[in-house]
């Protein structure tokens, strides 16, 4: 059968299927190519944090590092990778869990996999979830790295390139944070 994981988008392709999205970014920290987790091992996938199962856990000397994956998908101002495109509950749940980690010492880490080309940085999307932006500042106030991740595909090779491991993250200041 057939699968759709892309969609075309400027002559290239966004990857719209989250379990091609979480395999490349997946060989990319195995290839060390993705600096902000260098010296992590992967110890589980689907760890269970809290009430949430967290897509990942890392272990960096010693220290476990809870790292949550989302799609962002979404195009913004023709620019920006975006995230989210509609309430999600369960979003909110796995970021709190990671701020709930971090306060104890632990590492936490959102990181948004923005899989569409051309894309400058990524911000949250206050009209897909007005909770998410403030949310988000909150987590890195309380120590949560929040990162982004691009990539995209290219139809004329058949290939997912890795277009920048450590994408520009736009999040509102914590006092008006859910402002438009």
């Amino acid at each position: 059968g057939y699968r759709l994981f892309a969609i075309h988008d400027d002559d290239l392709g966004a990857i719209i299927d989250t379990q091609m999205q979480m395999r490349f970014f997946e060989e990319a920290v195995e290839r060390g190519a993705v600096p902000w987790l260098s010296g992590c091992r992967l110890v589980r996938r689907n760890a269970r944090l809290g009430s949430s199962l967290i897509d990942y856990l890392f272990d960096r000397s010693g220290i476990k590092i809870y790292v949550e994956a989302k799609s962002a998908v979404l195009r913004g101002d023709g620019r920006y990778a975006m995230y989210p495109d509609c309430p999600t509950v369960r979003g909110r749940r796995h970021i709190q869990e990671i701020i709930r980690h971090a306060s104890t010492g632990g590492g936490g880490v959102i990181v948004f996999i923005a899989a569409l080309p051309n894309v400058q940085a990524f911000r949250p999307n206050p009209r897909g979830d007005p909770e998410i932006p403030p949310l988000l500042s909150s987590a890195k106030a309380a120590g949560v790295q929040i990162r982004a991740f691009s990539l995209h595909y290219a139809p004329r090779t058949s290939s997912i390139n890795l277009d920048d491991p450590d994408l520009k993250v736009e999040l509102p200041p914590l006092n008006n944070a859910g402002e438009d």
